[in-house]
């Protein structure tokens, strides 16, 4: 994994601060910088040794990494936004009352009844 920089937007940068925030592996793997104000990255930034270092391999029994899922894939299902189906509510207002319809063909209809 290659950390770049955009030439065009750094030379419009000066001031202000570099901070980055990673988190796992090996803090030793990742590059250090020794920068004076207003100094320039000049050359892209190489994280895969930091990266390479991460220990994604938490848990190592197979029965207990299978109910660790199950039990993080029941957490998120429980908490999943469910999308409700909704129609517009018009509001009519004939100076004294109001009324509520959901479509406009509801509102010609109902409106001013005869």
């Amino acid at each position: 994994m290659i950390v770049g920089y955009d030439k065009e937007k750094a030379n419009r940068n000066f001031g202000g601060a570099f901070m980055v925030k990673f988190a796992g592996g090996g803090f030793s793997k990742l590059p250090h910088f020794n920068l004076l104000p207003n100094q320039i990255i000049s050359k892209q930034v190489n994280i895969a040794p930091w990266d390479e270092s991460k220990n994604s391999k938490l848990i190592t029994d197979p029965v207990k990494k299978q109910e660790v899922k199950e039990a993080i894939s029941d957490y998120v299902r429980e908490r999943q936004l469910s999308i409700v189906e909704t129609v517009p509510i018009l509001q009519a207002h004939n100076g004294k009352d109001h009324r509520y319809f959901t479509s406009f063909e509801e509102f010609k209809e109902k409106a001013n009844p005869t």
